[in-house]
């Protein structure tokens, strides 16, 4: 059965996307990695002086801090990889 189904979904994506999964999909960078998320971080912080529903800035405090935790992890792993860190 569940092969069955495996095949199905594989057949289904191979009609949709000819060449699934042979198509591979490139990874970002590390440092790359770490630009967007201080891209993202930073939108987020424009966003926040829109927002004027309460429930908004609940949800938009979160995203602020979200990005920023990322940006800091990353951050963290682009140092100790020995990759430049003069992002910001």
């Amino acid at each position: 059965m569940r092969n069955g189904v495996h095949k199905f979904f594989r057949a289904a994506m191979n009609s949709l996307f000819p060449g699934y999964p042979s198509v591979p999909v490139p990874m970002p960078s590390l440092a790359d990695a770490t630009l967007q998320a201080l891209r993202d971080w930073k939108q987020a912080e424009d966003s926040f002086n829109y927002v004027s529903e309460p429930d908004l800035v609940d949800q938009t405090i979160y995203t602020v801090e979200a990005c920023k935790k990322r940006y800091s992890y990353l951050l963290n792993r682009l140092r100790r990889a020995g990759g430049e860190t003069e992002l910001y």
